[in-house]
């Protein structure tokens, strides 16, 4: 009888390890890839999925202030001598910096067979 709840054990120990489910790890960021505190060997950022709350942003905006614009605290945006009626922006580049700067500690998790990784949030 022992040796066959041994035998179970030892099946349903191999099933769990061959079905690769998700691990939680910590690691560091370093902007070329993730440094696992498990893992002996940096993890590359073609292996790693960061979501889009964690990423750098660019792209471009547009927009027209007139000399009637007003900021929140009530004062005119725009005020010149000689007075200027408005100015234009046109497709002027943007980088939204909310992304993870190197050396930021974050969690992750191995995806199913350990192949892939996912950042879900810094530390």
């Amino acid at each position: 009888m022992a040796d066959l709840v041994t035998e179970i054990k030892r099946i349903v120990k191999e099933y769990i390890e061959n079905e690769g489910m998700a691990d939680v790890l910590y690691g560091t960021y370093t902007g070329a890839g993730v440094k696992l505190e498990s893992k002996p060997v940096e993890v590359g950022l073609d292996m790693v999925d960061i979501p889009r709350h964690l990423q750098t942003i660019r792209g471009e905006i547009s927009f027209t202030v007139t000399k009637d614009d007003t900021g929140s605290d009530g004062q005119k945006i725009l005020s010149a001598e000689p007075e200027i009626e408005s100015i234009t922006v046109n497709r002027l580049p943007v980088t939204i910096q909310t992304g993870l700067s190197p050396g930021e500690r974050v969690a992750v998790v191995q995806k199913r067979g350990g192949q892939r990784y996912a950042i879900i949030d810094r530390m």
